[in-house]
């Protein structure tokens, strides 16, 4: 990833305050079958432990396998004592198994592992720190990957702060402590390009709750805890994979949706403000739109190198903004507009929360610099990520903007050439999906899709995928594409895209393992709706019980929560079947889960 410009772009960010052993290929990889519960959480093991060591020789091991390394090359425990040295452990308990991620302690370690990696041609690993100048380092010298250790998080307010830190140092990994990984913090962040993966201490409660979460990685000290709860989410059976009816697919996130030059067709030509914030009203996390630079210098909002003038076919880089303004628009309303006009939308609030995957068309230097004027002149620097199949934009843009995320587009390729060609530019992967079963799994959709997320995901790689239509979307939904840029955004609307379940609630009896609630939620276009789940106990007492509740739509796809807790109450303070506590219980808990029960079992917690 190196022998690049980081060192460069650290100095801007900071400015603005801002093998000879067995490795393992990027191509063959596969650490578990993802069954119904597709688009499984990576799983890390973080060896601070003896227990942690022994555990990787035992039949469950990670994806990949994280040590804290000093200047002498040991690896270090949470005590600061020896567990041995790199190459040992390495050996003894990870090649060829598990992916290897390596913590130096400090820049000495750094130094270390550096001329480590020349001795033993280390391949295809990776450096994790919470320190930007050690990873600007890393990612200078090294061809490993990059992963950021961030710092605490308060919600979503310094979100985008340590987003930034990421990019300055080609991070596509973001680890968060549990504290920090809350469900809004770890979706904002994922939703700008990022994977993130979250620390546990490896209790039942902390690995539901990252996965409940949205999480791309799950980090624990053992990873037989992680797939025992995979396990059992799957429900012990497996559909057809050529199947593409049955029950839905189980995800631990909801995927993002990008639509693709906004929501055209039927009301709005493509790429015009209209098509842009009827996007919005349709439900898009995201919308995909592509810029180039007239003749005069204007940023306009266009896809073709050739627009069509007085007839002929003209690029539009040899057009003024006058001459663009008089082509006309197939909705017979709309102009081509400015990438002004757009940000006006979105500030005066007409695009409500759209994320803009901004596509740079023009190869143009000065496209990079006039378009961050833009930005930081409507301040959306938040909601802005870019995207080019063009590596010198994506690298102007990681000088100029540091603080956007950025992604490389390809064409339908192998994870290990997407992951070269994404670490030379230090940004993420957005990839055609038209011929991804050329390159993954058997030939279905369902192996390849898995195979695919399999290799991306384990090496700390979102999955953005384009670009789909009505026919291909259900595909997109089922797998766990992380973001589905799509001309037909409509498709998602109606589906649930967040749980709201209540953290507590009190019940007069624990109800039964596997029988359904009712619990708030969100669907895409961001109307309340309810929907049923079934509820799967990690801890039950007598008194009291801790779940994960797992949706049960006809359709789609469903998710999985966060933990609640089920509280039994004195029964005799309810005043009996007939209260209204009753019938608030009644509503929460599904009939099916009432079965004879005379009044109701759950009421929600008053707040």
């Amino acid at each position: 990833m190196g022998k690049r410009i980081l060192s460069v772009v650290a100095a801007a960010f900071l400015a603005l305050g801002g093998m000879s052993w067995a490795s393992v290929s990027a191509e063959t990889t596969t650490t578990y079958d993802s069954a119904d519960f597709f688009a499984q959480p990576t799983v890390i093991v973080r060896v601070e432990e003896e227990d942690s060591l022994l555990a990787l020789n035992e039949s469950a091991m990670p994806a990949s396998v994280w040590v804290t390394i000093d200047s002498n090359l040991s690896v270090i425990g949470s005590g600061g004592e020896s567990l041995g040295t790199l190459q040992t452990v390495y050996e003894s308990s990870i090649a060829g198994k598990a992916l290897l991620i390596v913590q130096p302690q400090d820049a000495a370690a750094l130094d270390a592992v550096l001329g480590f990696e020349q001795s033993a041609s280390l391949d295809d690993w990776a450096i994790a720190s919470d320190s930007v100048a050690v990873l600007t380092t890393a990612a200078d010298q090294s061809d490993a990957r990059i992963y950021y250790i961030a710092g605490d998080l308060f919600g979503t307010d310094n979100c985008s702060s340590e987003i930034g830190k990421a990019n300055v140092v080609g991070a596509q990994t973001m680890i968060l402590s549990y504290e920090s990984a809350s469900a809004e913090a770890v979706r904002y962040i994922q939703a700008r390009f990022k994977s993130v993966w979250v620390e546990t201490d490896g209790s039942a409660v902390q690995i539901a709750d990252a996965l409940g979460r949205g999480a791309y990685g799950i980090v624990t000290p053992d990873a037989a805890p992680v797939y025992a709860l995979y396990e059992r989410l799957n429900g012990g059976e497996k559909e057809d994979a050529s199947s593409s009816t049955g029950r839905p697919y189980l995800l631990s996130r909801a995927p993002f949706v990008a639509a693709h030059r906004g929501d055209w067709g039927v009301l709005y030509s493509e790429n015009t403000v209209g098509a842009i914030e009827q996007a919005a009203k349709n439900g898009a996390t995201h919308v995909e739109i592509d810029i180039r630079l007239t003749a005069d210098k204007q940023i306009v909002v266009f896809h073709n190198d050739n627009a069509v003038y007085n007839g002929n076919s003209i690029p539009v880089s040899s057009l003024t903004l006058e001459q663009i303004r008089e082509i006309k628009l197939s909705d017979g309303i709309s102009q081509i507009p400015t990438l002004d006009e757009v940000f006006e939308s979105a500030a005066a609030g007409n695009t409500g929360d759209l994320i803009f995957i901004i596509e740079f068309k023009g190869r143009e230097a000065e496209l990079v610099s006039l378009f961050r004027e833009k930005v930081t002149q409507y301040d959306l620097v938040d909601q802005v990520v870019v995207i080019s199949f063009y590596p010198e934009q994506v690298l102007r843009v990681a000088e100029q903007l540091p603080s956007v995320p950025t992604s490389y587009l390809l064409y339908s390729t192998g994870g290990a050439s997407a992951i070269e060609q994404a670490q030379s530019v230090g940004s993420g992967i957005d990839m055609q999906h038209d011929y991804i079963r050329q390159y993954y799994g058997d030939g279905s959709y369902v192996s390849s899709y898995n195979e695919m997320f399999r290799q991306l995901a384990d090496r700390g790689y979102s999955f953005w995928m384009w670009t789909y239509d009505t026919d291909s979307m259900s595909e997109a939904l089922r797998y766990g594409v992380t973001g589905i840029t799509t001309n037909d955004c409509w498709v998602s609307a109606a589906m649930t895209e967040t749980l709201l379940p209540q953290k507590e609630y009190l019940v007069s009896e624990l109800p039964a393992e596997n029988s359904e609630i009712e619990i708030d939620a969100r669907n895409y276009r961001g109307e309340s709706t309810s929907v049923s789940a079934r509820i799967l106990y990690l801890e039950k007492g007598e008194e009291e019980a801790t779940a994960i509740l797992v949706t049960q739509p006809e359709s789609g796809f469903a998710l999985v929560s966060e933990t609640v807790t089920f509280v039994l109450e004195d029964a005799t303070s309810k005043g009996g079947c007939n209260s209204a506590l009753s019938a608030a219980g009644a509503a929460v808990l599904g009939a099916a889960a009432l079965g004879a029960a005379a009044c109701g079992m759950i009421r929600k917690k008053e707040n």
